[in-house]
């Protein structure tokens, strides 16, 4: 079920409000797994490549705060 915004003058629906869940990679040779999972030598490689690819903004910002950590 999703957590919606909604104007509070008008009533008009803005936007789904994000759920703080875990963040997974749905694709790759990761599949499936949550990044925090992701945390050997080959793992932030693979992600240091990943984040220069073309992907959404809001997981690659998840990959490089996960890569600064590690």
């Amino acid at each position: 079920m999703h957590q919606s915004a909604y104007c509070n003058g008008c009533q008009n629906y803005i936007k789904h409000l994000p759920q703080n869940k875990p963040v997974k990679i749905h694709f790759g040779k990761y599949a499936g797994c949550e990044l925090s999972t992701l945390t050997a030598p080959d793992d932030i490689r693979y992600l240091i490549w990943l984040s220069g690819c073309d992907i959404k903004a809001n997981l690659k910002t998840a990959i490089l705060e996960h890569i600064k950590k590690h």
